[in-house]
Parts: structure tokens; sequence; C-alpha cells
């Protein structure tokens, strides 16, 4: 698990080989409920280009940095 600490316009997303999701924010940044889901070929290209421009400036957490 990782932490990703810089500013998002989404609340979290994920991806694995046949889908997208998407929790996005509303416009003034509170929480929606919605949800996005994708699962085009050019949505999952998306997902794996999201997932390593966030891993790459992340945080890995485990029980001991989590518990002190």
């Amino acid at each position: 698990m990782y932490v990703y600490n810089k500013s998002m316009d989404f609340l979290f997303f994920t991806y694995d080989d046949k889908h997208i999701v998407l929790s996005l924010l509303e416009e003034n940044g509170e929480f929606d409920n919605k949800h996005v889901l994708c699962s085009s070929p050019e949505a999952l290209d998306f997902g794996k280009e999201l997932f390593e421009h966030c891993l790459k400036d992340s945080t890995p957490i485990n029980s001991t940095s989590v518990l002190g």
C-alpha cells in the first residue's frame, strides 16, 4: 500500500486488467458518491499511466509506519 501526498482532483482510483474506477470530487472539492467505471482499451492504458505517474511520487506504508 502507498500514500500519495500530492494534490489530486479525485478521491481515489483503482484499475486492473479489465476496468478502471475513478471516484471524482465535486468542483468545490467535496466528496461525491458517484464513480466512473470504464473498460475500453484506451481507459485501461490511461489507468496504467495514471498509476505509474502516482506511484513514482508515493511513499510505501507498512504496519510499522502506521503503528509507529
